[in-house]
């Protein structure tokens, strides 16, 4: 019903109305924040409400028609089964020190080498925790003791670039981050497609339509950028 009614205020006044967007984790760094300022600048009197959870939670709302879609890792896990998927780009996860990490002046790191380091870790039950303890497992070892759960960018920057933790982050957001820097090992089965995560039988309302449009431009011009890791003058 409030999906209905806002499609109904839309149709009344085409430049106003409320676009609201999930975002797990990995689609909220450069894609994200970029977008909005597209698209704001289009249409300044709508609002965009941010919302950020564990992805099972935005599926839920997205199914609920709480949010128009959703950002981040397009995956074929079950619970997206019944969405419809929209792929824009496609990049790794990347282990990040801070410059001053003695792991930096290795010859070749190993995993043997960052385990006996303090982590942050992706939070519990999801692909990316997986993944990144099935290359410890692979490669013998337990993973990491001392570690720090988190799904919350700031909060795994801030231990990286000041507390001397290790963690993941999309390739993207680590060369912009200017306290961080990425590691030559590159770790099997983290590469992830970003995109947009949409309900499949619920057409999107004008507005949020625009902003889909915007997400698409900005993870092309994202898709190039990783393709030619030169920096780009392209504004936001």
């Amino acid at each position: 019903m409030a999906t209905l009614r806002r499609r109904v205020d839309e149709l009344a006044d085409p430049e106003a109305g409320v676009v609201r967007v999930g975002a797990h984790v990995t689609g909220a760094n450069l894609l994200l924040p970029r977008a909005v300022a597209r698209f704001t600048a289009e249409r300044p009197r709508v609002e965009v409400l941010l919302r950020e959870a564990p992805p099972e939670a935005l599926i839920q709302e997205l199914g609920n028609g709480d949010l128009d879609l959703l950002v981040g890792r397009v995956t074929d896990h079950p619970s997206t089964s019944r969405l419809r998927l929209v792929p824009l780009y496609r990049e790794e996860f990347r282990i990040v020190a801070a410059p001053s990490h003695p792991v930096h002046a290795l010859a070749e790191a190993s995993l043997r080498d960052l385990v006996r380091h303090p982590w942050v870790v992706p939070l519990a039950n999801t692909p990316l925790r997986d993944e990144l303890e099935e290359n410890f497992h692979a490669a013998g070892l337990t993973p990491p003791v001392q570690r720090v759960e988190s799904g919350t960018p700031a909060t795994l920057r801030a231990l990286v670039a000041e507390a001397g933790f290790l963690a993941l982050m999309p390739e993207s957001m680590a060369v912009v981050e200017p306290g961080l820097q990425m590691l030559e090992l590159h770790l099997a089965g983290l590469a992830q497609q970003v995109g947009i995560l949409l309900h499949a039988d619920r057409p999107l309302a004008p507005n949020a339509a625009l902003f889909a449009e915007k997400l698409r431009e900005v993870g092309e011009q994202i898709r190039r950028d990783l393709l030619d890791p030169t920096p780009s003058t392209t504004s936001p």
